[in-house]
């Protein structure tokens, strides 16, 4: 087993199945999505909170796209993904331009 997945016989495979399902197909609120990636962040698998942002903001489309990207940014950064973070900070000034947040993580980017 990877650290990005979680085994078949955990109780909240089902309840995560069904939160990626209402992601792809753009049913996933933001609040909903975001106390979601906050639990999982909270678990420390990282890398399926990642997943969970790119799967919503891939199928969501939402006033709320350039912080996600931004917190898209931060949790790559933190897994040492510095390309990856990159893009996620300019997608962000793309939806949003002037972001401070995302210009500040872009910069950081360009110092790591």
């Amino acid at each position: 087993m990877s650290e990005s997945t979680i085994p078949e016989n955990d109780p909240s495979a089902n309840v995560m199945s069904q939160v990626f399902e209402l992601a792809a197909q753009g049913n996933l609120c933001y609040d909903e999505m975001n106390m979601v990636a906050n639990i999982i962040i909270s678990l420390g698998n990282y890398p399926v909170a990642a997943l969970l942002y790119q799967v919503w903001l891939d199928n969501t489309p939402s006033p709320h796209v350039a912080n996600v990207y931004c917190d898209l940014g931060d949790l790559q950064a933190f897994l040492g993904n510095i390309d990856t973070a990159r893009q996620a900070f300019l997608r962000a000034l793309e939806a949003f331009p002037g972001y401070l947040r995302a210009r500040t993580g872009l910069e950081l980017c360009s110092i790591s």
